[in-house]
């Protein structure tokens, strides 16, 4: 492993914690189309650093991380979504206040 991988893995990491704090905020402040946006980063973080490994110990099938990447994004996008939209139903009818 060259230190340009090293520093891609580095790099991946940062901008993997910062989504994810980012994400959070996107969801406590309802802003719904910063979602699926933030989560195709983090989703492409995710594969990237697991990917990194994989890929040595498998072999180069970019075309399954491609598509992991999808499935990732339009997971965590909905999960995102539908924890957003559960929170605010619940704020409305006075249920996070009793929790």
């Amino acid at each position: 492993m060259g230190v340009l991988q090293f520093l891609a893995v580095l790099l991946a990491s940062f901008v993997y914690v910062a989504a994810k704090a980012f994400q959070q905020l996107n969801v406590v402040h309802d802003y719904y189309k910063l979602v699926p946006v933030v989560s195709v980063v983090m989703a492409v973080c995710e594969v990237g650093l697991g990917g990194n490994i994989a890929i040595r110990a498998v072999g180069a099938d970019l075309w399954g991380l491609a598509f992991t990447v999808l499935a990732m994004s339009f997971g965590a996008s909905a999960g995102a979504i539908s924890s957003m939209v559960l929170h605010k139903r619940m704020r409305k009818n006075g249920i996070s206040k009793r929790v």
